[in-house]
């Protein structure tokens, strides 16, 4: 299979995997339509990335989906009293240890935040962690069985100063969605009401560029 190998192929190549998330269905229009190509010519970079195992393909014709293929899973489940820092370096560190100095003090903070507000909030018995890597990115989640989020708190809780304890400070978790976003991330909140748990996930490039 023979596709540009230059600097415009791999520009082209990488705002496939960029964006494509957000396109599963219309990647190849969309990018025909960055930089002026026909559909066949965009085909042909779909169809390397598909061949690096960058890419998978779900569907076809004109149900065809594209989606980023992961490169690298991981997962480990933990009782609640965990120390956040022993987590971090014995489990999570080694599976992300080649990335820049820069992104690991973001995912170090962003991290520890998170599982500590499972230990300290949850009330549940297990946190759960899985990791994914793609050709693009690594997204972490932390998952508990505890009392869940309200939904009137969803919207708020990366709020700077929002806290549900007397004692609380509401700075971490607003501190480590910014330094996500600076570097070009994400952190969210998912939870289906109380009782229900709640999943705190960062996502963040493998690149700052």
């Amino acid at each position: 299979m023979r596709t540009p190998t230059d600097a415009r192929g791999q520009e082209i190549r990488q705002f496939i995997l960029t964006r494509v998330d957000e396109h599963a269905h219309d990647i190849t229009s969309l990018t025909a339509q960055q930089f002026g190509l026909t559909r066949q010519a965009v085909h042909l970079h779909v169809q390397r990335l598909l061949a690096d195992s960058d890419l998978v393909r779900q569907g076809k014709t004109r149900r065809t989906r594209f989606f980023l293929a992961p490169k690298k899973t991981w997962q480990k489940h933990y009782a609640r009293k965990q120390s956040e820092s022993d987590v971090w370096e014995r489990d999570v560190l080694p599976q992300i240890s080649d990335l820049p100095d820069n992104a690991l003090d973001i995912w170090r903070y962003c991290f520890t935040e998170m599982f500590n507000n499972a230990v300290d909030h949850s009330s549940g018995t297990r946190i759960t962690v899985p990791l994914k890597r793609t050709a693009v990115n690594v997204e972490i989640a932390i998952i508990d069985n505890g009392v869940g989020i309200p939904a009137e708190n969803l919207t708020r809780i990366f709020n700077h100063g929002f806290t549900t304890r007397k004692d609380g400070h509401g700075f971490g978790l607003h501190s480590g969605a910014l330094a996500a976003r600076e570097l070009g991330g994400a952190l969210t909140v998912h939870s289906d009401g109380a009782g229900q748990g709640a999943t705190f996930t960062i996502e963040l490039p493998l690149s700052s560029n």
